[in-house]
């Protein structure tokens, strides 16, 4: 499968580069970016960022893509989705100069889109850390609804066990709130 490039009015979600080494090093290696995601390293060092990269480019596309988020400017970002059967699962972040512009709404919108209407996707699954005020609210801006809580470790945090809510997204409401949002 070729990888899935998505467009939005202002983004470019593509397949993350080898030139995008310095720029996601010196955008992930933020402890308040680490400290709200379960398996990103802090420090996320160059060696990090070479695994990474590897990484997202040769997932399998049919099962997992890593997007690199790119505002016309480089790589501001990632977002990831897998999809298993009749599920689909995503994480995202953002580097914080790129906070409170409304891009992860329209990276994650793009995603979800393209899991439901590409895959056999009937829902997706997400999630945050209790203590993620602004990763809450954007799942539930974008529907998703509480379907578990647990606690799991955190390596960005030293690999601190962490209270963490599992939320879910079926199909129907994704495309109601598309619909209902024009």
């Amino acid at each position: 499968m070729v990888f899935p490039e998505l467009k939005t009015d202002r983004l470019r979600l593509r397949m993350i580069e080898d030139g995008d080494l310095e720029r996601l090093v010196q955008l992930a290696n933020s402890y308040a970016i680490a400290s709200m995601l379960s398996g990103m390293p802090h420090p996320f060092t160059e060696e990090t960022g070479r695994f990474y990269i590897h990484r997202g480019k040769t997932n399998d596309p049919e099962s997992v893509v890593l997007w690199a988020i790119d505002d016309g400017t480089g790589l501001i970002g990632c977002i990831w989705a897998k999809f298993e059967d009749v599920t689909g699962w995503t994480g995202y972040w953002m580097g914080e100069p790129y906070w409170g512009r409304g891009y992860m709404s329209e990276a994650l919108r793009a995603v979800l889109r393209f899991g439901f209407e590409q895959h056999s996707i009937r829902s997706f699954e997400a999630g945050v850390f209790a203590d993620n005020p602004a990763s809450s609210h954007l799942l539930d801006k974008m529907g998703f609804s509480k379907v578990g809580e647990e606690t799991i470790p955190s390596k960005g945090r030293g690999d601190t066990m962490v209270p963490h809510v599992r939320l879910a997204l079926p199909k129907a409401d994704f495309v109601d709130l598309a619909e209902a949002e024009g």
